[in-house]
């Protein structure tokens, strides 16, 4: 509250500092006060100086920093939201034979890669619809709350007096703090370790994502599951069947136009997710590099296939040439809208000219005394 009272005074300051100015300069100019200031200028002026008194009380705002109960409750907010990650530790002691207490400092999980353990951290993350990013951000949130809930601590305990609502919300500080440094050490090495296999979770991700994305086109052409091997021993006419079927599928469910070059484009898209995501990784994952893998084969062999339809090649040279017809008539609005704006700003300009001509002193002739 008291804040807020030096927030107004300094704007009733700044106010009244600015209507002084304008009164001498009316005292000390015979012309009308609107010959030595337009309308513009005033207004600008006035804006001017609530916007600075306003800042002015918002800078005060931030350096006086946050409550002691807002920083409790943002805490306690974080502290709960990853309070569930605990469980998640199970995973780690199962797959690398370690204790929870023998968490902290142990450098084995950080010496070998399990992909195991990787796949039930992504199944979790799946499972709550959270991502890597984000377990690891609001790990590193609840260790910015445990710094500030310190800093807070630190400063109420050095005041000579707390009153009752001071000393609860005190007393409540110092019990989440001990709460939050009782699992703090164990999430960090969590959040290490899903920052470290980041590359893991991405890859993994975007693999899911290509997937489900060409599910029913590679239902189509896989008589067995993708982690299985391709049999290859199915005779060339069984194989045209399952292509032909891909095209006809292709042709009858993709929306507009050009179906197979959309199609086609979809494909190229997906693989170059897939290279951007194989850059993000830093360690050797043998399975899932072998699904990856997989995927891409599946991925040109129906690019392949498509492409070599005659159709493909009947559609493409059209969807070309509209395509360069379409970035003609593109270019062409942003050039109309770059004039549109050019002539909007002269005609600004020319306004603001006529107003300032309107507002000179040869509008107001002082009337000449002769003795």
């Amino acid at each position: 509250m008291g804040m807020q009272l030096r927030g107004g005074l300094v704007i009733f300051v700044m106010f009244f500092c600015f209507i002084m100015h304008l009164n001498v300069r009316a005292m000390n100019n015979p012309a009308p006060l609107v010959q030595s200031y337009d309308k513009k200028t005033i207004v600008g002026g006035v804006l001017a100086g609530l916007g600075l008194g306003y800042a002015v009380y918002k800078v005060g705002q931030w350096w006086r920093g946050e409550s002691d109960a807002r920083v409790l409750q943002r805490a306690q907010f974080t502290y709960d939201n990853v309070l569930p990650l605990m469980s998640w530790l199970s995973v780690l002691e199962r797959g690398y034979a370690i204790k929870v207490d023998d968490i902290h400092g142990n450098d084995v999980i950080f010496s070998t890669v399990n992909e195991q353990v990787l796949a039930q951290l992504y199944e979790l993350l799946a499972q709550f619809s959270y991502s890597s990013d984000l377990v690891v951000n609001e790990i590193g949130w609840l260790q910015e709350s445990f710094k500030k809930l310190d800093q807070c601590i630190h400063y109420s305990s050095s005041r000579s007096f707390r009153t009752a609502a001071q000393n609860d919300i005190f007393l409540q500080m110092n019990s989440l703090k001990n709460h939050i440094d009782a699992i703090l050490p164990q999430l960090s090495l969590l959040k290490k370790y899903m920052d470290i296999h980041y590359g893991y979770f991405a890859l993994c991700k975007q693999e899911k994502a290509i997937n489900n994305l060409f599910k029913a086109e590679i239902a189509l052409i896989m008589p067995t599951p993708m982690h299985e091997a391709w049999p290859m021993n199915q005779s060339s006419g069984y194989h045209d069947v399952l292509m032909n079927n891909l095209k006809e599928y292709v042709i009858g469910h993709t929306q507009g136009s050009y179906p197979l070059v959309a199609f086609v484009e979809k494909i190229d898209t997906s693989m170059i997710k897939l290279e951007s995501c194989l850059k993000d990784v830093k360690y050797v994952y043998p399975q899932l590099l072998s699904q990856v893998a997989r995927m891409q084969d599946v991925l040109a062999l129906m690019k392949r296939v498509i492409v070599n339809d005659p159709r493909y090649v009947q559609e493409l040279p059209l969807f070309q040439m509209e395509e360069k017809y379409k970035a003609k008539l593109a270019q062409k609005e942003r050039e109309m809208n770059a004039k549109l704006r050019m002539y909007q700003e002269q005609i600004d300009e020319l306004k603001r000219q006529a107003f300032a001509y309107r507002w000179q002193p040869h509008y107001y002739p002082v009337q000449q005394i002769y003795y």
